[in-house]
């Protein structure tokens, strides 16, 4: 399985930024700053991937049933300490947060975009191998 690298997330936030990228100056001192903590932030958050199972899938049922959409038992699953999301789920995050990029400046809104662009990456990567051995 493929690991995303803080240098990637850095460089990736930064070719989506441009002249017109803001940040809330009343938490972070500099753009500098802004981009290396919202960096690492992502970083911690986006390697967290497990093979899905059975046991996983009948977990989560009850609590975040719809999370797991799209996904079967064996393919590569994303997660937080809450929950396991499918591909599936994170493509309509990627949706989102594009549509939310479009209408801002913001460097949040960039990171957040890049965050859910590296997992579907790295989920992609893994599931359309498994699912191809299956054709």
């Amino acid at each position: 399985m493929k690991e995303i690298s803080l240098e990637k997330v850095v460089s990736t936030i930064r070719e989506l930024m441009d002249e017109a990228t803001s940040f809330n100056d009343f938490k972070y001192n500099s753009m500098e700053e802004a981009i290396t903590q919202l960096a690492k932030e992502k970083h911690e958050n986006i390697n967290e991937f497990e093979v899905l199972t059975q046991e996983m899938i009948d977990q989560q049922r009850e609590d975040y049933d719809g999370y797991l959409d799209g996904a079967k038992v064996g393919d590569l699953v994303w997660g937080d300490s809450e929950m396991w999301v499918s591909q599936l789920v994170v493509e309509g995050w990627v949706q989102e947060s594009n549509e939310a990029l479009n209408n801002s400046d913001d460097i949040v809104q960039i990171a957040e975009y890049i965050e859910n662009v590296l997992i579907v990456e790295v989920l992609s990567g893994s599931n359309e191998g498994v699912n191809c051995d299956e054709a």
